[in-house]
């Protein structure tokens, strides 16, 4: 008996590797700009080598799982951001609106009375 099903077959679909692929350098390139930060800037926030980054960037590579988590703790956004499983960033989605909606409910609701209470005492 083999294994089938999604969890076994969807790396392995060729359009869907390609989609996330651009996806994933599109973001990249888009997350480091938004930091003012070179190639050589972010390899060094992420331990990476520059070559690796701009591979990464051209699409020639792909990073592997712990790679991939150092340039989304480099960059302040997660890794489902750079792989297209999370919404795009905008000026209604940045990165910190969107680790909050990853907090449990309660949890939320202390950010919003921090940030109200926050902005009561800038007043």
């Amino acid at each position: 008996m083999t294994k089938s099903g999604p969890a076994t077959t969807s790396h392995k679909d060729p359009k869907r590797l390609k989609a996330t692929t651009r996806i994933f350098r599109t973001r990249l390139k888009e997350a480091r700009a938004s930091m003012g930060w070179s190639q050589a800037d972010l390899a060094n926030a992420a331990g990476l080598h520059q070559s690796a980054l701009s591979h990464y960037e051209n699409g020639a590579r792909r990073p592997s799982f712990t790679n991939l988590r150092r340039l989304a703790s480099a960059l302040n956004v997660t890794t489902d951001y750079l792989i297209g499983h999370a919404p795009p960033l905008d000026a209604d989605n940045d990165a910190l609106a969107w680790q909050i909606t990853q907090l449990r409910p309660a949890d939320q609701d202390v950010v919003r009375t921090l940030v109200g209470s926050l902005l009561r005492r800038a007043r």
